[in-house]
């Protein structure tokens, strides 16, 4: 995993400059206002006033966590009526059948002409393909997908199609 650097903080995350803050050493968002480049005018900024005695709600675990992406192979040991049940529920938590098969198909391995994305020669130039995708399936909504397939009584966990340990800077 690459160290973070000012550029992978998404432009809306709101960084913190509490130092006197006793959670300030593993916190992300006060990482992020440590990135801070010079040539950045203004920022979204966590409350200065904010009450630290009771603990930050703000706080963020200066941690990776392990970030999936693409779908393929969820349905693949399913019978039909199984996977058609899943379609179903996995559309309902994207929000929409487009927005699931944009996840899904996220780590396509067809040609560039039809993806964008050329196929791997080999394992390294697949990781370098993978930084590429721009779906990433939160741990929370991996956790979702896993619920979904114990609520439906499916055999085994859900499998996604590739994983990286990656920040993941989830909205307040």
């Amino acid at each position: 995993m690459k160290d973070l650097n000012f550029n992978d903080l998404p432009s809306d995350w709101a960084l913190c400059f509490h130092s006197d803050c006793p959670r300030s050493g593993s916190c992300l968002r006060y990482r992020g206002g440590t990135l801070l480049p010079a040539r950045v005018k203004t920022c979204k900024a966590v409350n200065p006033n904010l009450q630290l005695t009771n603990g930050c709600k703000l706080f963020v675990a200066d941690e990776p966590v392990q970030i999936a992406y693409g779908m393929k192979g969820l349905d693949r040991d399913l019978n039909v009526i199984e996977a058609k049940e899943l379609h179903e529920a996995l559309y309902e938590l994207f929000g929409s059948r487009s927005h699931y098969y944009r996840f899904r198909n996220c780590c396509d391995d067809r040609p560039q002409s039809v993806s964008g994305i050329a196929p791997a020669e080999d394992a390294e130039e697949e990781e370098v393909n993978a930084v590429r995708h721009t779906f990433a399936i939160s741990p929370q909504k991996q956790a979702a997908v896993a619920d979904i397939f114990h609520r439906l009584g499916l055999k085994g966990e859900p499998r996604f199609d590739h994983y990286e340990l990656q920040y993941d800077f989830p909205k307040p």
